[in-house]
């Protein structure tokens, strides 16, 4: 998932040409000390830690009033890099009408959002007040719907009384924005944001046949994720009364904010209960905190909201564009130590690599036969034990357990690649510029098979053709996209083998669940007593000779089927994969040498 987009809207109060067009508009004042646009001087400090800490990012929108305002982040435009995010000046001409201009609110900005241009389909709009301050992932964000992610859609009626879908996306590829939304007690006392935020609420509830009086719903105050198509279906149902409401000059008592967005995909169905880790400071944190809770690597999103409550507001400000600017300059500093603890051989290999990991899959003690700093061991009797099975033998699974658990519990880089503790890539500790070759080719495979029959007579010569068949099924239902690739690779002669490749992580976590899902829906199936029906069908699933013929070889099924499928997704998803060959080592129970970070 490489199309995200970050949107931050910025004011620099300073800027005398903005003064004077605010005076025109608004009738003057002390603007510098109005609390709706004073700058707190960390806005180059906002998109550093962006780029740092979110470089998965495709482009970061700052909107700015006009031109006159860009100067004021001169140093930002060293930062585009072919690595990260590009920096994006959008001005208010570009994406407001202008019957709306010129627009000293922020409510009023938000309402046109998807009118930025370029804009891409998943985006994450963001206050110049919240910053992250340690890594965060695209998954925190985003995440892969299925099938049944836009059920609730179909069939509402636009304001117009015209049944539509909420996105012209096909619902089996779009990508489900994560965002909390609890629902609260409304206030008995409101200020004029509650009145907004449940006028608003209302509004999008309607249609959904729900009212809210004596509550509300709230999302956090925090990076919120959207779909571009979101605000434009809001526009098409709620667009009159949304323009009735906009008030360019200032926020009202009736102003609709982005919250219109949060609440449609809420009641849609569209939306994944998920939030990054976050921490919000309000005028009551006091300010001596701040320099902790910035310096906590757990921080995953700081809000440094702003009120005019707060009376040391410029000790605070000073405080945090201090405390952020160390935080940046030591943990790049850190970098470069230990860059220089290393011999030089490894710190070529982790610039050349730095985004990329493959994990060793093991069950028992090993020689590893490989140090460079890409790989990394995962254990399976260090994820899984007798007190959180689920009651299915580990020989089951294969290496797809592993997969599984790694895809669902890991922070992974960007690129996520296996083998196995006796089967490796041929280039072993001389790694190749992985990331170059998955930019090029996408994926990186071990070398394919040429089988002399097609793949679905072979899977029945050395197992049972009734779970193909199952599986089968299942991906019928449950993998529709990829159902008639898999059913091409059962004709065909050709078969990715070893469940070993490299590819990019958001493929690897879709592979991973969709192999997951048929195997559970197997098991719903058959039951979890696995060699129970092996031995219950013994002439069916021992009858073959040699090692084919053990039952725990025809244990090993989930792996086994779980390789065919990745098989079919790699055809299907990847045109021209880079492929190498499989190097075998001798396993023995001497104890395995230990990798730097292993799991």
């Amino acid at each position: 998932m490489n199309m995200i987009d970050l949107v931050i809207p910025m004011v620099f109060p300073q800027d005398q040409e903005w003064q004077r067009e605010y005076a025109r508009a608004c009738g003057g004042g002390d603007v510098l000390r109005n609390v709706r646009y004073r700058s707190w001087g960390t806005e180059e400090l906002l998109i550093r830690c962006c780029m740092k800490y979110m470089p998965w990012l495709r482009t970061i929108h700052v909107l700015l009033a006009s031109p006159s305002q860009a100067r004021f982040l001169n140093g930002v435009d060293g930062l585009n890099g072919v690595d990260g995010p590009s920096v994006h000046f959008v001005y208010h001409r570009d994406f407001i009408p202008a019957e709306h201009l010129p627009c000293f609110s922020s409510p009023c900005i938000e309402m046109f959002l998807h009118r930025i241009p370029g804009l891409s389909e998943c985006f994450i709009y963001a206050n110049d007040d919240m910053f992250p301050l340690s890594p965060l992932e695209p998954e925190d964000f985003f995440r892969k719907g299925g099938a049944n992610g836009l059920n609730g859609l179909n069939g509402l009626n636009g304001q117009d009384g015209q049944q539509r879908p909420l996105s012209p996306l096909s619902p089996e590829k779009s990508f489900l924005p994560c965002q909390i939304i609890g629902e609260k007690p409304f206030p008995s006392a409101p200020n004029l944001f509650h009145k907004a935020c449940q006028e608003g609420l209302n509004m999008i509830a309607r249609p959904f046949g729900k009212r809210f009086t004596t509550t509300w719903l709230k999302n956090g105050h925090s990076f919120a994720p959207y779909l571009k198509s979101t605000c434009e279906e809001v526009w098409r149902r709620h667009g009159a009364q949304i323009t009735e409401h906009l008030c360019p000059l200032r926020r009202r008592a009736d102003s609709y904010n982005q919250y219109l967005y949060a609440y449609y995909q809420h009641f849609a169905g569209i939306a994944i209960a998920h939030a990054p880790r976050e921490q919000y400071l309000g005028p009551g944190t006091p300010t001596d905190n701040i320099a902790a809770i910035i310096r906590d690597p757990n921080c995953g999103i700081l809000c440094l909201n702003d009120n005019g409550k707060i009376a040391d507001w410029e000790r605070r400000a000073t405080i945090v564009r201090k405390e952020i600017a160390e935080k940046l300059k030591i943990e790049n500093g850190e970098t470069k130590i230990m860059e220089k603890t290393t011999t030089k051989r490894k710190v070529n290999e982790s610039k050349k690599n730095k985004n990329t990991k493959i994990f060793i899959c093991t069950h028992t003690d090993f020689n590893c036969p490989v140090s460079n700093p890409v790989y990394e061991i995962a254990d399976t009797r260090k994820l899984f034990t007798s007190a959180n099975s689920d009651g299915v033998d580990e020989l089951f699974y294969s290496e797809q357990r592993i997969y599984h658990h790694l895809a669902e519990n890991a922070r992974l880089p960007k690129n996520v690649g296996f083998c196995q503790y006796r089967k490796y890539y041929e280039f072993m500790d001389d790694v190749p510029d992985l990331e170059a070759i998955i930019k090029e080719h996408g994926c990186i495979t071990a070398e394919p098979v040429r089988l002399k029959t097609n793949v679905y007579n072979q899977y029945d010569r050395c197992f049972y053709f009734g779970d193909m068949d199952i599986a089968k099924a299942i991906l019928y239902e449950t993998a529709p996209d990829l159902y008639p690739t898999f059913q091409k690779m059962l004709e065909g002669d050709m078969l990715y083998v070893g469940n070993m490749f490299i590819m990019p992580r958001e493929n690897f976590r879709e592979v991973s669940q969709i192999v997951w899902t048929c195997l559970q829906h197997y098991l719903a199936i058959v039951g979890k007593d696995i060699k129970g029906r092996i031995m219950q069908h013994a002439p069916l699933y021992l009858k073959r000779n040699g090692k084919y013929g053990t039952v725990e070889h025809q244990y090993r099924l989930g792996g086994n089927l779980g390789e065919r499928i990745t098989s079919a997704y790699i055809m299907h998803y990847f045109k021209d994969p880079m492929t190498y060959k499989i190097r075998l080592t001798e396993a023995n129970a001497r104890p395995y040498r230990k990798l730097q970070n292993s799991y």
